[in-house]
């Protein structure tokens, strides 16, 4: 079984073209994260998935947990029970996502239709994976034909686009690499880690090395959060008493929570890191004294 993952960051601004002075032209700003998954093992039926989510950890740590399903109990559909897609989802989140996560909402289609969603996502996400099955995956193409959905349907308009990838992976059960690209201080930085077997004939689980990947960018992105918020409480703009506080220990429970799952991660397999694994304690330092 080989997984090869690339996760995009996307950011649509749709924008009426023929919008009069005095009235109120549309403009769309529709943000999320999207990762295709492609399923095939031994002589299956290949299946393939795309999760879409508002944040990048949640989307990866989805898709880990799609995999894994597969990996241990076979094909997805025509199942004589149902899978539950509620549950794979309520399983991918932590308590502290739970509890503090804003913008829960994620979306699962296969052959251009949602198979489950929860949450409120913009209907621009539905129209761009339809086209996308009618053009076969070339979502450049698949992009245009989606803009050209929205004229068809009376609304001329321009379709700003942006995208960076934040992840892509090269696995199979012999090992791999993970590429990410993390929020860094000053600028974005990409990172990678291999990861092989321990013994010759070993066998890696590729779901938990796409889960630590999810830890990762869960762990950046709670760093600044702590980080800032200790900031602001050293120059006594908020008190430690605020509500905020809580939210901002329990982060930091998360990360050390965190910290102790990837350690545990490196103790199990050969995991070289290129550049140096990144320090979540570092990040939350670096913030607190000078800021993002």
């Amino acid at each position: 079984m080989d997984m090869n993952l690339s996760l995009l960051r996307e950011k649509f601004i749709i924008k009426e073209k023929n919008a009069t002075e005095s009235g109120k032209p549309l403009r769309i700003v529709c943000q999320s994260t999207r990762l295709p998954i492609d399923l095939s093992a031994g002589d299956r039926e290949p299946e393939r998935y795309i999760v879409r989510s508002h944040n990048m950890h949640t989307t990866v740590q989805l898709a880990a947990t799609i995999i894994d399903e597969y990996q241990r109990r076979g094909p997805l559909l025509n199942r004589a029970k149902e899978l539950d897609w509620g549950d794979l989802w309520d399983n991918s989140l932590s308590d502290y996502e739970k509890t503090y996560g804003k913008n829960k909402w994620v979306c699962v289609y296969h052959n251009g239709h949602i198979i489950f969603s929860t949450g409120e996502h913009h209907s621009f996400f539905d129209v761009v994976e339809k086209c996308d099955l009618v053009n076969k995956g070339d979502y450049e193409v698949s992009l245009k034909l989606a803009k050209d959905a929205f004229s068809h349907a009376g609304t001329d308009v321009d379709l700003d686009y942006d995208r960076n990838f934040a992840l892509i992976t090269d696995l199979n059960r012999s090992g791999g690499r993970c590429s990410l690209v993390l929020r860094g201080t000053s600028k974005t930085t990409t990172f990678n880690y291999t990861v092989t077997p321990i013994t010759n004939n070993g066998k890696v689980d590729i779901s938990k090395i796409i889960s630590i990947a999810s830890n990762f960018l869960e762990g950046v992105q709670l760093a600044f959060v702590v980080g800032s918020h200790n900031k602001q409480v050293n120059l006594g703009i908020i008190k430690e008493t605020s509500k905020n506080h809580k939210k901002s220990a329990d982060a930091q429970d998360r990360i050390d929570r965190l910290n102790t799952i990837i350690n545990l991660f490196d103790g199990q397999y050969v995991v070289n890191y290129r550049t140096e694994r990144p320090d979540f304690y570092d990040l939350i330092e670096f913030v607190e004294n000078h800021g993002v």
